[in-house]
């Protein structure tokens, strides 16, 4: 979790004792950059390579979302490291309503993946309802962003096959699945990774 974003000794353990898993690094609200890698070097040195990035927002000065997401530190991230980047939208609204428009900023900025929270029923949720998107509203978002994908030479990867186990998995073919470039096998409900294009491709 983002809390434990600078807890190097955890970090540490989780590369030598997980190193066959991938691992989801948050970045802490008020962590900068060079903090944050040096975070997932901990995790890294560890022996675990398959880490992933995800920036979910620092501290703001609007009231209307719970965090401000710099776009700029995507591609920053990205001169500087060879690990792949998702967005966490939902942490950073606060709100349902600006998680589209935060979503579509991230893929423009070229984000590896995105992060979203979805609930058949968000104001029935035990926790954080208020920045769920509800499934419909879910696939209406990602319809936009596939074609603003489309717009910036990108697309999406291919469906990952997962098996549908149940009524609450209803986003089962649009998991995240790295593209074949990058060693990972990390999955996750209601997300889907945005691979770049073959041409400059890391």
């Amino acid at each position: 979790g983002m809390r434990n974003a600078l807890n190097y000794a955890l970090l540490r353990d989780v590369g030598r004792l997980a190193s066959r898993r991938p691992v989801l690094l948050k970045c802490g609200i008020g962590t900068t950059l060079d903090e944050f890698l040096c975070a997932a070097d901990h995790i890294l040195c560890g022996g675990n390579s398959n880490v992933i990035l995800c920036l979910r927002g620092t501290i703001g000065i609007s009231r209307e979302s719970r965090a401000s997401l710099n776009v700029a530190d995507i591609p920053a991230l990205r001169q500087r490291t060879h690990l792949p980047i998702v967005v966490d939208p939902s942490h950073v609204a606060g709100t349902r309503e600006l998680v589209p428009a935060i979503a579509a900023s991230a893929v423009v900025a070229g984000a590896d993946g995105l992060l979203v929270e979805v609930h058949h029923d968000p104001d029935g949720a035990l926790c954080d309802g208020r920045q769920c998107l509800t499934p419909e509203h879910f696939r209406a978002m990602m319809h936009r962003l596939r074609l603003l994908a489309g717009v910036m030479g990108r697309s999406f990867a291919a469906s990952t096959g997962l098996a549908r186990h149940d009524e609450m998995h209803p986003f089962a073919d649009l998991c995240l699945e790295a593209p074949p470039s990058r060693p990972l096998r990390a999955k996750r409900d209601a997300a889907q990774e945005i691979a770049r294009p073959e041409i400059g491709a890391a």
